[in-house]
């Protein structure tokens, strides 16, 4: 049997679905049924702990927000509880991020300052976005948590889709 390497996580108004796979077979899949946003995330942490200790090769994270899922989440859940679920992601080293949950997920990241920014996802190496990075504060967050890694020798590859052109080019 395969050793489970991938998580992908769907955030849905109002429930959250957690799938884990090996290659392209899926092996596990959890719910969390429709309860107040602030119990999903505690239900997440202990989850994600749970099972982290279990499966420790879990390398692979993509989050999916679907595009509802806005009016149900953004203004309930708090940066922290954000932080406190990634904690739990110690083996992670490929994240990818639906546009949609890029917003919510980079302003979380952006709060990591120092050696702080190294507690969450501590093993990542790349991560990308399912859209194009808007400028502005979406951006410069993702920057600011990339910079932050980088002063304590924690570097990531940042991968944006190939129609997005930066400043240079």
């Amino acid at each position: 049997m395969q050793e489970l390497d991938k998580t992908r996580v769907k955030l849905d108004n109002p429930g959250v679905w957690i799938d884990f796979s090996s290659s392209d077979l899926s092996l596990l899949r959890l719910g969390i049924p429709p309860i107040e946003p602030e119990r999903h995330f505690t239900c997440l942490a202990r989850v994600f702990g749970l099972l982290y200790n279990l499966f420790p090769t879990l390398e692979f994270l993509h989050i999916v927000a679907y595009p509802n899922w806005q009016e149900y989440w953004w203004g309930r859940v708090e940066n922290a509880q954000w932080l406190k679920v990634f904690r739990s992601f110690f083996g992670v080293k490929n994240l990818h991020l639906s546009k949609e949950a890029t917003l919510r997920i980079a302003l979380a990241l952006q709060e990591l300052d120092g050696g702080k920014a190294t507690e969450v996802f501590p093993a990542l190496q790349n991560t990308s976005s399912g859209g194009p990075l808007p400028s502005g504060p979406v951006c410069d967050a993702i920057m600011q948590f990339a910079t932050a890694r980088r002063l304590y020798g924690h570097f990531i590859h940042i991968s944006v889709p190939s129609s997005y052109k930066t400043d240079d080019g």
